[in-house]
């Protein structure tokens, strides 16, 4: 009640109580003469109903929630719900951050802007001055970007994001083993006994659809002569070092390299790795887990693993540059012995891999 003197708050103090409740039962109780003081009214509510302490947060508390408050790049250019206002995604950040840096009284100081600004998006990041000394100055320059600017730049990134999903999925369909019987196709298997004399090797001519696409690597995905040529052209452009304290340091220089050029770490096969220093070149039926010859990845039994960005990578290269089944291969029967006299009569496809199924060693 203010500034109003005693009579009006004893006046006005009935109307504040819940009618027909515990604060309105206790007031009528009251004698006549504590009603006519409104310092006894007063004291005997504050007596009644002790006031409340509430819990005030600890300046570790503020500190904690300011640099667990993000701003999200899938956010920015949105606008969110504030106190029954739509305010942008950045500004409503800057203002809650406001309130944590005030809470743990360091508005007047820089500490902790450096670590703040750093996990910014870039598309913020890159709009801000290189150091402030201040949290007031620091989150006006945040509320003060453009937002045209700030939306533009967040729909490229989700297209970017798009297209590199896409890319993703269908490498992810490239890499992934096709679990259908072997590539050798045995028909008219035949158990007779004979003598290794009457062995017999004939190849035949075996026709094909010449239409049939041979460059399809997994479900729905074509690589083009084109696509594999302009690979080709590309996929070792960066120098592979040999296992030297000099090759290893180029080699550090290389991925820091890589991931200043690509945030998002995203490994496709318009982004070569840098490949460990002493491993095996790309493409050459190595495992991919440890970049070295004798076994797949499947049988690696390797400490040391390759970064997941580099065993992708292998992993990318080896679709790309394997070469494409003929369109009319050479049919081939073959009749062999075993060590107890029986023999079989196997037909197949020359150039597939026995008892292989298609696909990467990872």
């Amino acid at each position: 009640m203010g500034s109003k003197d005693d009579a009006y708050k004893r006046r006005q103090f009935m109307f504040c109580l819940h009618s027909g409740g515990a604060t309105e039962t206790w007031y009528t109780g009251l004698p006549e003469e504590m009603k006519a003081d409104w310092s006894l009214v007063e004291a005997a509510f504050n007596a009644r109903w002790p006031p409340v302490k509430v819990a005030s947060k600890l300046t570790e508390e503020f500190e904690g929630e300011l640099l667990g408050c993000m701003l999200l790049e899938e956010t920015l250019g949105l606008k969110e719900r504030v106190a029954d206002r739509e305010v942008w995604s950045h500004i409503a950040w800057a203002d809650n951050i406001g309130i944590f840096a005030a809470g743990a009284d360091i508005m007047n100081s820089k500490t902790y802007i450096g670590q703040v600004k750093k996990a910014l998006p870039g598309i913020i990041r890159d709009k801000l001055a290189d150091s402030y000394p201040n949290w007031t100055k620091f989150l006006d320059d945040v509320r003060s970007i453009d937002i045209d600017y700030i939306k533009g730049k967040a729909e490229d990134s989700r297209k970017l994001l798009e297209t590199v999903t896409q890319r993703f999925r269908r490498m992810d369909r490239i890499t992934t083993p096709i679990a259908t019987a072997p590539n050798r196709r045995f028909t008219n298997i035949t158990n007779k006994v004979i003598t290794p004399n009457n062995i017999q090797y004939n190849a035949v001519r075996s026709h094909t659809n010449s239409n049939a696409n041979t460059n399809t690597k997994g479900p729905g995905c074509i690589i083009s002569a084109a696509d594999r040529a302009a690979f080709r052209a590309r996929y070792n452009i960066l120098p592979h070092h040999p296992p030297t304290d000099a090759g290893r340091i180029a080699h550090q220089a290389q991925q820091k390299s890589w991931f200043d050029a690509n945030p998002s770490g995203f490994v496709t096969e318009m982004t070569p790795y840098p490949l460990r220093p002493g491993t095996a070149g790309v493409g050459s039926s190595e495992c991919f887990r440890c970049g070295l010859y004798g076994h797949i990845s499947g049988n690696c039994t390797t400490d040391r693993p390759l970064l997941q960005h580099e065993q992708r990578w292998r992993a990318i290269c080896s679709n790309m540059l394997r070469e494409p089944r003929a369109a009319n291969p050479v049919g081939v029967r073959v009749v062999v012995i075993d060590d107890y006299g029986t023999t079989m009569e196997m037909q197949g496809v020359e150039g597939d891999s026995q008892g292989k199924v298609e696909g990467p060693s990872e």
